[in-house]
């Protein structure tokens, strides 16, 4: 490829339509779109677009990444496939559909380097427990429901007491459900996508762990009941929206905080004393959930009344909603990262690829798989 793209491969006209249609599908300005690319001003988006000035590779590879779309299909030598459908626990205020391609970028990323490092686009069928998908009726869906549905669900998946401990690991290897894990400063805490792709969870890695690890059981929820026709419902009616969440809701706290679990561990504790912040914190911690998700699960289950709850959550010290500091590890990107290691050392990739794949810059590659306890050998 040249250094320009130009009559010669890729007329500029057809080329400048392709990212001007590209950028509007995703709702993204020119100044926006010019800034990603380092350019000072917006009028040379305008000018591409126009088909008036020449695009350097190098360009168009920032464009299409800031677009998350393969730069093949700006050049028009591969269709544009079509989107899954991306369900948002709350839809983002500002780029949704960047944030929504991003997202199934990396999902396509994750089932492409599987499939690399297997050789295989059927193996997982044959080793993977396909997830449980359960039709309700959003209009008459209650939240005992959800309750009794968690229920059912940490029975069948085999999640103990503690089911925070088990549930990455069984949805992993059990079902094949993959995390995405995102550390940029954005808005939405979690996001999920089920298709003929496989099923997907989206994390926002800056949120504390107890919040991670009840997005988990929110967005499971929503892919066990996963139905198309009950989404644009959702879309189209923000009361149903709103009650879609609340059940998930519902359904994360009975999944993670089993009822006869729960009244068990507080009659240890509070036999002969009435509830207090203190035992609020340590069963919370117990559980791996947020003191928040505790207290209001003893309210659902009426072990505190709602005077106590009032009394407690006023007491209790306010835990910030995101990471004050962060480590370039994540337990649930390990599975990601270990792929993308095989894939390199077994030079099905190049170390560029790796890096791509990574979203890191090709320098910090090793240090990155070192820091995940994998040793480079072929460098």
């Amino acid at each position: 490829m040249q250094e320009f793209l130009t009559n010669g491969g890729v007329m500029k006209a057809e080329l400048g339509k392709r990212i001007k249609a590209e950028r509007e599908r995703k709702k993204v300005s020119q100044e926006k779109l010019a800034k990603a690319v380092g350019w000072n001003h917006h009028q040379i988006v305008s000018e591409i677009e126009q088909g008036s000035r020449e695009v350097k590779v190098w360009e168009l590879q920032k464009i299409a990444n800031f677009l998350s779309v393969n730069m093949d299909v700006l050049l028009g030598n591969k269709e544009l496939s079509e989107s899954s459908y991306v369900l948002w626990r709350k839809k983002p205020e500002q780029d949704e559909k960047l944030l929504e391609a991003r997202f199934l970028s990396e999902c396509a990323n994750y089932v492409w380097i599987e499939q690399t490092v297997s050789g295989s686009e059927r193996e997982s069928a044959a080793v993977f427990e396909e997830l449980t998908l359960k039709k309700i009726d959003i209009k008459k869906f209650t939240f005992e429901d959800a309750y009794t549905l968690a229920g059912t669900i940490r029975q069948h998946m085999g999640l103990g007491d503690f089911p925070v401990t088990q549930l990455v690991g069984v949805l992993e290897d059990r079902y094949d459900i993959k995390f995405i894990v995102d550390h940029e400063d954005i808005e939405p805490s979690a996001a999920c996508s089920r298709s003929e792709k496989g099923c997907f969870i989206f994390i926002n890695g800056r949120n504390i762990e107890p919040r991670q690890y009840f997005s988990i059981a929110h967005e499971l929820f929503h892919l066990i009941t996963w139905d198309l026709e009950m989404l644009q419902l959702i879309d189209s009616d923000p009361k149903f929206h709103k009650k879609n969440e609340q059940l998930a809701d519902a359904f994360a706290a009975g999944l993670l905080i089993p009822q006869e679990k729960l009244q068990s561990e507080v009659e240890k504790i509070c036999a002969s004393q009435a509830m207090g912040p203190a035992d609020v914190i340590a069963l919370s911690e117990q559980f791996q959930v947020s003191k928040k998700a505790l207290l209001y699960r003893l309210l659902n289950v009426r072990l505190i009344t709602e005077k106590q709850f009032n009394e407690i959550d006023s007491l209790l010290p306010k835990s910030p909603p995101t990471k004050t500091s962060f480590s370039v590890v994540h337990p649930l990107k390990r599975k990601f990262v270990r792929l993308v290691y095989l894939a390199c050392e077994h030079v099905k990739i190049t170390r560029a690829k790796a890096a791509k794949l990574l979203n890191i810059d090709l320098c910090d590659l090793s240090n990155l798989f070192n820091e995940y306890g994998f040793v480079e050998l072929n460098v």
